[in-house]
Order: C-alpha cells, then sequence, then structure tokens
C-alpha cells in the first residue's frame, strides 16, 4: 500500500489518519492481521492507521444473529474487537445505537462501551452526538481524581515508594495508568 500510496500521490507529504471498519465474522477473526498490516504500513506511508470501527449491522447480517437494541448478541464481538484494538495502540470505535430516540438507552450502552474500553461510538442521528460526546469526555470529578492521584504519585516516587493508598484505595502502576490515560483525553478534546 506504501509503494501505490507513493506513486499516486507523490506530492502527500503531511500524516493523513485512517479509519477502517471491521464489518464480518472473518474480518473480525482476522483483526491482528489486518491491524498489524496497518500499523506497519504507518511506518512507511503518509497514511497512519488511528482507529478501528466495529460495523455491527453488517457484522449480525454476516453471522445470521438478530440485531437487538440491548446488543447481548454482540458481546463477545465486542470484548475481542476492543482488545484486539487496544493491543495495537488504535482508537476504538463501538458500534451504533439503532433507536436514535432512545437517548437514556443510549446513555446506557455509552457508558457500557466506555467501560468496555471504547474511545467512541458510531452516531446515526445528530441528536446522538452530543449524548456520545459527553459520555466519553472525563467529568470534572473524575479529571479532579486523576490529577491528585499523579500529584500524590510523584511525591511518593520522589520519597521512593511505590504503592501508596489515594483516598482509601492502593494505588500501583495501572491505576496511575488509568489516571495519565483519563488526563490525556480530557487534553484531546
Amino acid at each position: 500500500m506504501a509503494k501505490l500510496f507513493a506513486q499516486y500521490m507523490p506530492h502527500v507529504e503531511k500524516t493523513i489518519s485512517l479509519v477502517i471498519w471491521i464489518e464480518s465474522a472473518k474480518a473480525l477473526i482476522d483483526m491482528p492481521k489486518i491491524l498489524s498490516a496497518g500499523v506497519n504500513n504507518s511506518l512507511h506511508s503518509p497514511l497512519h492507521l488511528e482507529a478501528v470501527v466495529f460495523g455491527s449491522d453488517d457484522f449480525c447480517a454476516d453471522i445470521g444473529a438478530t440485531r437487538s437494541k440491548e446488543a447481548d448478541e454482540l458481546l463477545y464481538a465486542r470484548q475481542y474487537f476492543v482488545t484486539v484494538c487496544k493491543a495495537y495502540r488504535l482508537q476504538a470505535i463501538d458500534i451504533v445505537f439503532i433507536d436514535f430516540k432512545d437517548l437514556t438507552g443510549l446513555e446506557r450502552q455509552c457508558a457500557q462501551a466506555r467501560n468496555m474500553g471504547f474511545t467512541g461510538k458510531q452516531v446515526i442521528h445528530p441528536t446522538q452526538v452530543p449524548v456520545v460526546q459527553q459520555a466519553f469526555l472525563p467529568s470534572a470529578d473524575q479529571i479532579n481524581w486523576a490529577t491528585e492521584l499523579l500529584e500524590q504519585f510523584e511525591k511518593h516516587k520522589n520519597l521512593g515508594k511505590g504503592a501508596f493508598t489515594f483516598r482509601g484505595e492502593m494505588v500501583d502502576m495501572p491505576l496511575v495508568l488509568q489516571a495519565k490515560q483519563l488526563i490525556a483525553c480530557a487534553q484531546s478534546d
């Protein structure tokens, strides 16, 4: 792909973000190969793989599943999808919520997706945009928590201490990493 891009678009020098879709059972199974090729291509081309979108309706049609509002039939596929995306440090964009009038249901599914590790969600109607944006941006309380935790981490690190207690919880590196990711998400807004 890098050679074709260089041949047909030699004048392009800046990075172009690439977003791809996974929409079939075969593509889901082959995700590690697909994402590996995309990430490796990014090393030699202006095309930079940034995100992957799970095309759930096409996926359901491909496997013969009946699509439901709750998306229970997609639980395994969504978990596998987000895991592979995160293994390659790519943004994982969750399924579309098909009932665009049910904003409460959308909020619920957004919360579930965020808890699973998704970084965003597809929308099919303008009324869904603010709900999704709100769901995937950290709240002021979360930003406060992360900022304070990181300050305490630095303080304890300078004292030569590894794990410590913060707001009644034991803090170790995975929690510090979550706090850093939360701050990075807030700053990317």
